[in-house]
Protein backbone atom coordinates (compact mmCIF):
# COMPACT_ATOMS: atom_id res chain seq x y z
CA UNK A 1 0.00 0.00 0.00
CA UNK A 2 2.53 2.33 0.79
CA UNK A 3 4.70 1.68 -2.50
CA UNK A 4 1.43 2.20 -4.23
CA UNK A 5 0.89 5.46 -2.89
CA UNK A 6 4.41 6.26 -3.35
CA UNK A 7 4.24 5.80 -7.27
CA UNK A 8 1.08 7.98 -6.87
CA UNK A 9 2.88 10.80 -6.14
CA UNK A 10 6.14 10.43 -8.02
CA UNK A 11 5.38 8.60 -11.09
CA UNK A 12 2.86 12.12 -12.25
CA UNK A 13 6.05 13.86 -10.69
CA UNK A 14 8.46 11.88 -13.31
CA UNK A 15 6.49 12.00 -16.06
CA UNK A 16 6.05 15.62 -16.25
CA UNK A 17 9.56 16.03 -16.20
CA UNK A 18 10.47 13.53 -18.79
CA UNK A 19 8.10 16.02 -21.03
CA UNK A 20 9.75 18.71 -20.26
CA UNK A 21 12.83 17.18 -20.90
CA UNK A 22 11.98 16.27 -24.73
CA UNK A 23 11.59 12.85 -24.19
CA UNK A 24 8.13 12.24 -25.06
CA UNK A 25 8.26 7.95 -25.98
CA UNK A 26 9.31 7.59 -22.72
CA UNK A 27 6.66 10.08 -21.26
CA UNK A 28 4.02 8.37 -22.68
CA UNK A 29 4.67 4.89 -20.77
CA UNK A 30 5.39 6.50 -17.65
CA UNK A 31 1.90 8.54 -17.73
CA UNK A 32 0.51 5.11 -18.72
CA UNK A 33 1.71 4.00 -15.74
CA UNK A 34 -0.11 6.54 -13.93
CA UNK A 35 -3.37 5.46 -15.62
CA UNK A 36 -2.95 1.47 -14.61
CA UNK A 37 -2.03 2.38 -10.70
CA UNK A 38 -5.10 4.87 -10.79
CA UNK A 39 -7.73 3.02 -12.67
CA UNK A 40 -9.48 0.37 -11.01
CA UNK A 41 -8.74 -3.53 -11.77
CA UNK A 42 -10.00 -4.19 -15.26
CA UNK A 43 -10.86 -7.63 -15.26
CA UNK A 44 -13.43 -7.35 -12.47
CA UNK A 45 -14.79 -3.92 -14.22
CA UNK A 46 -15.41 -6.00 -17.21
CA UNK A 47 -16.44 -8.63 -15.35
CA UNK A 48 -18.90 -6.44 -13.40
CA UNK A 49 -20.03 -4.64 -16.62
CA UNK A 50 -20.35 -6.87 -19.21
CA UNK A 51 -21.85 -9.99 -17.44
CA UNK A 52 -25.39 -9.32 -16.82
CA UNK A 53 -26.06 -8.09 -20.03
CA UNK A 54 -24.16 -11.08 -21.62
CA UNK A 55 -26.56 -13.54 -19.73
CA UNK A 56 -30.01 -11.25 -20.57
CA UNK A 57 -29.26 -11.46 -24.18
CA UNK A 58 -29.27 -14.67 -24.13
CA UNK A 59 -31.99 -15.39 -22.12
CA UNK A 60 -34.23 -13.30 -24.45
CA UNK A 61 -32.79 -15.46 -27.28
CA UNK A 62 -33.82 -18.21 -25.95
CA UNK A 63 -37.48 -16.66 -25.26
CA UNK A 64 -38.00 -15.99 -28.75
CA UNK A 65 -36.84 -19.34 -30.22
CA UNK A 66 -37.02 -21.87 -28.17
CA UNK A 67 -40.74 -21.87 -27.62
CA UNK A 68 -42.30 -20.90 -31.32
CA UNK A 69 -46.12 -21.66 -30.10
CA UNK A 70 -46.04 -17.82 -28.38
CA UNK A 71 -45.92 -16.38 -31.31
CA UNK A 72 -49.22 -18.02 -32.42
CA UNK A 73 -51.03 -15.17 -30.10
CA UNK A 74 -50.95 -11.63 -30.54
CA UNK A 75 -48.51 -9.53 -28.50
CA UNK A 76 -48.49 -6.05 -27.49
CA UNK A 77 -44.77 -5.74 -25.80
CA UNK A 78 -43.59 -2.31 -25.14
CA UNK A 79 -41.15 -0.46 -23.23
CA UNK A 80 -43.15 1.33 -21.12
CA UNK A 81 -42.39 1.39 -17.35
CA UNK A 82 -45.39 0.29 -14.98
CA UNK A 83 -46.62 -0.80 -11.47
CA UNK A 84 -47.06 -4.65 -11.59
CA UNK A 85 -50.98 -4.88 -11.09
CA UNK A 86 -51.44 -1.05 -13.26
CA UNK A 87 -53.88 -1.39 -15.81
CA UNK A 88 -52.89 -0.19 -19.16
CA UNK A 89 -54.59 -0.43 -22.72
CA UNK A 90 -52.79 -2.41 -25.27
CA UNK A 91 -54.01 -2.47 -28.97
CA UNK A 92 -55.33 -5.27 -31.67
CA UNK A 93 -55.03 -5.51 -35.16
CA UNK A 94 -58.51 -5.42 -36.60
CA UNK A 95 -59.37 -6.62 -40.35
CA UNK A 96 -61.05 -3.54 -42.45
CA UNK A 97 -64.37 -4.28 -44.29
CA UNK A 98 -64.40 -4.22 -48.04
CA UNK A 99 -66.88 -1.95 -49.41
CA UNK A 100 -69.12 -1.63 -52.57
CA UNK A 101 -67.50 0.85 -54.78
CA UNK A 102 -68.90 2.32 -58.23
CA UNK A 103 -66.53 3.57 -60.70
CA UNK A 104 -66.74 7.14 -61.08
CA UNK A 105 -67.13 7.80 -57.42
CA UNK A 106 -64.93 9.31 -55.11
CA UNK A 107 -62.26 6.89 -54.00
CA UNK A 108 -62.21 8.60 -50.86
CA UNK A 109 -65.58 7.82 -49.86
CA UNK A 110 -65.89 6.01 -46.18
CA UNK A 111 -62.29 6.24 -46.42
CA UNK A 112 -61.26 4.11 -42.56
CA UNK A 113 -58.80 5.28 -40.58
CA UNK A 114 -55.75 3.15 -39.98
CA UNK A 115 -55.68 4.11 -36.37
CA UNK A 116 -59.19 2.95 -36.37
CA UNK A 117 -57.82 -0.49 -37.62
CA UNK A 118 -56.26 -1.49 -33.65
CA UNK A 119 -59.11 -2.04 -31.42
CA UNK A 120 -57.78 -0.60 -27.78
CA UNK A 121 -57.83 -3.29 -24.89
CA UNK A 122 -57.85 -2.59 -21.61
CA UNK A 123 -56.18 -5.05 -19.57
CA UNK A 124 -53.82 -5.78 -16.40
CA UNK A 125 -50.16 -5.92 -15.96
CA UNK A 126 -51.15 -8.86 -12.97
CA UNK A 127 -48.64 -11.43 -13.83
CA UNK A 128 -45.08 -11.68 -13.22
CA UNK A 129 -42.86 -14.84 -13.58
CA UNK A 130 -39.16 -15.24 -12.92
CA UNK A 131 -35.99 -17.35 -12.86
CA UNK A 132 -32.88 -17.28 -10.41
CA UNK A 133 -29.63 -18.57 -11.09
CA UNK A 134 -26.90 -19.24 -9.12
CA UNK A 135 -23.92 -17.53 -11.22
CA UNK A 136 -20.44 -19.29 -11.14
CA UNK A 137 -17.84 -17.60 -9.73
CA UNK A 138 -16.07 -17.66 -12.87
CA UNK A 139 -14.83 -14.88 -15.60
CA UNK A 140 -16.71 -13.40 -18.42
CA UNK A 141 -14.78 -15.50 -21.00
CA UNK A 142 -15.70 -18.91 -19.62
CA UNK A 143 -19.43 -17.83 -19.21
CA UNK A 144 -19.37 -17.29 -22.69
CA UNK A 145 -18.06 -20.58 -23.77
CA UNK A 146 -18.86 -23.03 -21.63
CA UNK A 147 -21.71 -25.26 -23.31
CA UNK A 148 -23.45 -26.32 -19.91
CA UNK A 149 -23.81 -22.52 -18.62
CA UNK A 150 -24.94 -21.65 -22.35
CA UNK A 151 -27.49 -24.53 -22.18
CA UNK A 152 -28.68 -23.10 -18.75
CA UNK A 153 -29.67 -19.66 -19.85
CA UNK A 154 -31.40 -20.81 -23.04
CA UNK A 155 -33.61 -23.37 -20.53
CA UNK A 156 -33.98 -20.10 -18.21
CA UNK A 157 -35.71 -18.33 -21.32
CA UNK A 158 -37.79 -21.41 -22.37
CA UNK A 159 -39.20 -21.56 -19.08
CA UNK A 160 -40.34 -17.81 -18.76
CA UNK A 161 -41.81 -18.70 -22.62
CA UNK A 162 -43.55 -21.59 -21.38
CA UNK A 163 -44.96 -19.50 -18.35
CA UNK A 164 -46.31 -16.64 -20.39
CA UNK A 165 -47.91 -19.54 -23.14
CA UNK A 166 -49.12 -21.42 -19.99
CA UNK A 167 -50.81 -18.27 -18.15
CA UNK A 168 -52.15 -17.36 -21.44
CA UNK A 169 -54.07 -21.07 -22.04
CA UNK A 170 -55.66 -20.80 -18.25
CA UNK A 171 -57.79 -18.46 -20.14
CA UNK A 172 -59.23 -21.36 -22.56
CA UNK A 173 -62.16 -21.92 -20.63
CA UNK A 174 -66.52 -21.89 -21.91
CA UNK A 175 -66.77 -18.74 -20.31
CA UNK A 176 -64.05 -16.72 -22.10
CA UNK A 177 -64.52 -18.86 -25.26
CA UNK A 178 -68.22 -19.96 -25.92
CA UNK A 179 -67.72 -21.72 -29.90
CA UNK A 180 -67.08 -25.46 -28.91
CA UNK A 181 -66.75 -28.44 -31.02
CA UNK A 182 -67.57 -31.99 -29.73
CA UNK A 183 -65.27 -34.67 -30.51
CA UNK A 184 -64.63 -37.92 -28.05
CA UNK A 185 -60.90 -38.24 -28.04
CA UNK A 186 -61.63 -41.86 -29.71
CA UNK A 187 -62.98 -40.31 -32.85
CA UNK A 188 -60.17 -37.91 -33.31
CA UNK A 189 -58.73 -37.78 -36.61
CA UNK A 190 -58.16 -35.65 -40.06
CA UNK A 191 -61.40 -35.00 -39.98
CA UNK A 192 -61.71 -33.39 -36.64
CA UNK A 193 -59.46 -30.40 -38.32
CA UNK A 194 -61.68 -30.91 -41.15
CA UNK A 195 -64.54 -29.91 -39.05
CA UNK A 196 -63.30 -27.28 -36.73
CA UNK A 197 -62.01 -25.48 -39.91
CA UNK A 198 -65.54 -25.10 -41.10
CA UNK A 199 -66.88 -24.27 -37.86
CA UNK A 200 -64.47 -21.37 -37.69
CA UNK A 201 -65.74 -20.62 -41.06
CA UNK A 202 -69.22 -20.37 -40.20
CA UNK A 203 -68.04 -17.81 -37.29
CA UNK A 204 -65.86 -15.73 -39.60
CA UNK A 205 -62.83 -16.69 -37.66
CA UNK A 206 -59.08 -14.91 -39.25
CA UNK A 207 -57.70 -16.95 -42.03
CA UNK A 208 -54.31 -17.23 -39.71
CA UNK A 209 -55.16 -19.21 -37.90
CA UNK A 210 -53.31 -22.44 -35.07
CA UNK A 211 -54.05 -24.83 -32.63
CA UNK A 212 -52.87 -26.11 -29.52
CA UNK A 213 -53.36 -29.45 -27.88
CA UNK A 214 -52.47 -32.14 -25.00
CA UNK A 215 -50.76 -34.92 -26.05
CA UNK A 216 -53.83 -37.28 -26.35
CA UNK A 217 -54.96 -35.59 -29.01
CA UNK A 218 -51.85 -35.16 -30.87
CA UNK A 219 -51.54 -38.94 -30.86
CA UNK A 220 -54.99 -39.52 -31.80
CA UNK A 221 -53.85 -37.41 -35.21
CA UNK A 222 -50.51 -38.54 -35.98
CA UNK A 223 -51.99 -41.80 -36.01
CA UNK A 224 -53.93 -41.34 -38.76
CA UNK A 225 -52.62 -42.81 -41.82
CA UNK A 226 -53.98 -39.88 -44.06
CA UNK A 227 -51.89 -37.24 -41.66
CA UNK A 228 -48.88 -39.78 -41.45
CA UNK A 229 -48.29 -41.62 -44.72
CA UNK A 230 -46.33 -39.58 -47.58
CA UNK A 231 -49.16 -39.67 -50.18
CA UNK A 232 -51.20 -36.82 -47.93
CA UNK A 233 -49.53 -34.80 -45.82
CA UNK A 234 -46.30 -37.30 -45.05
CA UNK A 235 -46.25 -35.37 -41.52
CA UNK A 236 -44.08 -38.09 -39.32
CA UNK A 237 -43.43 -37.95 -35.13
CA UNK A 238 -39.80 -37.51 -35.97
CA UNK A 239 -37.06 -36.95 -33.14
CA UNK A 240 -38.74 -33.84 -31.69
CA UNK A 241 -40.81 -35.37 -28.90
CA UNK A 242 -43.41 -32.33 -29.02
CA UNK A 243 -45.27 -32.81 -32.48
CA UNK A 244 -46.11 -29.61 -34.87
CA UNK A 245 -48.03 -29.94 -37.81
CA UNK A 246 -47.82 -27.78 -40.39
CA UNK A 247 -49.98 -26.30 -42.86
CA UNK A 248 -53.08 -29.05 -42.26
CA UNK A 249 -56.40 -28.49 -42.88
CA UNK A 250 -56.42 -24.65 -42.78
CA UNK A 251 -54.26 -24.33 -39.80
CA UNK A 252 -50.42 -22.71 -40.43
CA UNK A 253 -49.49 -24.97 -37.50
CA UNK A 254 -51.13 -27.33 -34.63
CA UNK A 255 -48.57 -28.02 -31.65
CA UNK A 256 -48.62 -30.51 -28.81
CA UNK A 257 -47.92 -28.20 -25.95
CA UNK A 258 -46.72 -30.03 -22.52
CA UNK A 259 -48.45 -27.58 -20.14
CA UNK A 260 -51.63 -28.17 -21.96
CA UNK A 261 -55.36 -27.68 -19.63
CA UNK A 262 -57.48 -30.32 -19.61
CA UNK A 263 -60.27 -28.95 -17.11
CA UNK A 264 -64.21 -28.68 -19.10
CA UNK A 265 -62.99 -31.71 -21.24
CA UNK A 266 -60.62 -29.74 -23.11
CA UNK A 267 -58.65 -31.64 -25.80
CA UNK A 268 -57.69 -28.94 -27.91
CA UNK A 269 -57.88 -25.76 -29.06
CA UNK A 270 -57.88 -23.87 -32.13
CA UNK A 271 -57.22 -20.28 -32.32
CA UNK A 272 -56.43 -16.98 -35.02
CA UNK A 273 -54.11 -14.66 -32.91
CA UNK A 274 -56.97 -12.31 -31.74
CA UNK A 275 -58.21 -14.97 -29.58
CA UNK A 276 -55.84 -14.42 -27.32
CA UNK A 277 -53.80 -10.73 -26.44
CA UNK A 278 -50.24 -11.09 -24.63
CA UNK A 279 -49.19 -7.60 -23.18
CA UNK A 280 -45.65 -7.54 -21.94
CA UNK A 281 -44.53 -4.23 -19.90
CA UNK A 282 -41.03 -3.14 -18.56
CA UNK A 283 -41.05 -3.14 -14.60
CA UNK A 284 -40.83 -0.30 -12.26
CA UNK A 285 -39.05 -0.70 -9.48
CA UNK A 286 -37.07 1.87 -6.98
CA UNK A 287 -33.59 0.93 -8.42
CA UNK A 288 -33.46 4.27 -10.33
CA UNK A 289 -34.98 6.44 -7.87
CA UNK A 290 -32.38 5.88 -5.32
CA UNK A 291 -29.26 6.14 -7.44
CA UNK A 292 -30.92 9.66 -7.84
CA UNK A 293 -31.11 10.10 -4.39
CA UNK A 294 -28.00 8.65 -3.95
CA UNK A 295 -28.53 6.23 -1.99
CA UNK A 296 -26.07 2.98 -2.51
CA UNK A 297 -27.94 0.19 -4.56
CA UNK A 298 -26.38 -3.03 -3.41
CA UNK A 299 -27.19 -4.93 -6.91
CA UNK A 300 -27.05 -4.64 -10.59
CA UNK A 301 -29.78 -4.30 -13.12
CA UNK A 302 -29.91 -4.60 -16.36
CA UNK A 303 -33.30 -4.02 -19.01
CA UNK A 304 -33.20 -4.75 -22.24
CA UNK A 305 -35.52 -4.05 -25.21
CA UNK A 306 -35.85 -6.51 -28.23
CA UNK A 307 -35.67 -3.71 -30.85
CA UNK A 308 -37.53 -6.36 -33.31
CA UNK A 309 -40.75 -6.87 -31.31
CA UNK A 310 -40.51 -4.97 -28.40
CA UNK A 311 -39.91 -7.73 -25.76
CA UNK A 312 -39.11 -5.77 -22.78
CA UNK A 313 -37.18 -8.22 -19.82
CA UNK A 314 -35.17 -7.00 -16.84
CA UNK A 315 -32.48 -8.83 -14.82
CA UNK A 316 -30.76 -8.47 -11.68
CA UNK A 317 -27.64 -9.51 -9.96
CA UNK A 318 -26.52 -9.85 -6.26
CA UNK A 319 -24.82 -11.29 -4.09
CA UNK A 320 -25.67 -13.33 -0.85
CA UNK A 321 -23.60 -11.54 1.87
CA UNK A 322 -24.04 -14.76 4.42
CA UNK A 323 -22.89 -17.20 1.53
CA UNK A 324 -21.00 -15.29 -0.67
CA UNK A 325 -22.65 -16.76 -3.62
CA UNK A 326 -23.99 -14.61 -7.09
CA UNK A 327 -27.51 -14.89 -8.15
CA UNK A 328 -28.97 -13.28 -11.72
CA UNK A 329 -32.70 -12.93 -11.62
CA UNK A 330 -34.50 -12.91 -14.90
CA UNK A 331 -38.11 -11.42 -14.78
CA UNK A 332 -41.06 -10.81 -16.98
CA UNK A 333 -44.16 -8.85 -16.19
CA UNK A 334 -47.58 -9.21 -17.92
CA UNK A 335 -50.84 -9.26 -18.83
CA UNK A 336 -53.34 -11.89 -20.44
CA UNK A 337 -56.73 -10.91 -21.94
CA UNK A 338 -59.18 -12.62 -25.10
CA UNK A 339 -62.15 -13.94 -25.52
CA UNK A 340 -64.80 -12.41 -24.28
CA UNK A 341 -62.93 -10.79 -21.03
CA UNK A 342 -62.72 -7.53 -20.54
CA UNK A 343 -62.46 -4.66 -18.10
CA UNK A 344 -65.31 -3.06 -16.38
CA UNK A 345 -65.30 0.25 -14.22
CA UNK A 346 -63.69 -1.05 -11.27
CA UNK A 347 -60.51 -2.30 -13.52
CA UNK A 348 -61.92 -5.83 -13.15
CA UNK A 349 -62.29 -8.70 -15.77
CA UNK A 350 -65.95 -9.69 -16.76
CA UNK A 351 -67.35 -11.76 -19.23
CA UNK A 352 -68.38 -9.52 -22.22
CA UNK A 353 -71.48 -10.44 -24.76
CA UNK A 354 -71.01 -14.01 -26.06
CA UNK A 355 -70.18 -14.32 -29.79
CA UNK A 356 -68.34 -11.28 -30.39
CA UNK A 357 -65.60 -10.99 -32.76
CA UNK A 358 -62.50 -12.04 -30.23
CA UNK A 359 -65.13 -14.97 -28.87
CA UNK A 360 -65.42 -15.86 -32.43
CA UNK A 361 -61.66 -16.00 -33.04
CA UNK A 362 -61.16 -19.40 -30.61
CA UNK A 363 -63.10 -22.87 -30.83
CA UNK A 364 -62.64 -25.09 -27.81
CA UNK A 365 -62.32 -28.68 -28.81
CA UNK A 366 -64.09 -30.97 -26.22
CA UNK A 367 -64.53 -34.64 -25.79
CA UNK A 368 -67.45 -33.88 -23.84
CA UNK A 369 -70.42 -30.94 -24.31
CA UNK A 370 -70.15 -28.09 -21.55
CA UNK A 371 -72.48 -25.20 -22.77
Amino acid sequence: MKLRTFSFILLPISALAIAVGGNWPLAVVAFWLVGALLLPSSKNAYDATFILPLLLKKMMEAFKSRLPQLNYFSMDATAERVKYGQEVIAQMPQIPTALDHVPGNSLTANSVDIKTLFDDVKMKINKCKKVILKVPTSDAVKLELDPAFQEAIANAGFALAESVVTEALAFVNPTTFTKELVEPLVEVDKVTLSRARVAMNQSKAGDRRFGLAGSDFMSSLTNDPRIASGDYYGQRVDGNPYVTLNNIEGFQAVSEYAQFPTANNLLAFMFDPRALLIAIRQMTDTLDMARRLGIPVPILDETRVDPQTGLSFTSYMWIDTATHDIYAAFVVMFGVSGGRLALDGSGDQVAGAANSAIDRSGLRIVSAATV
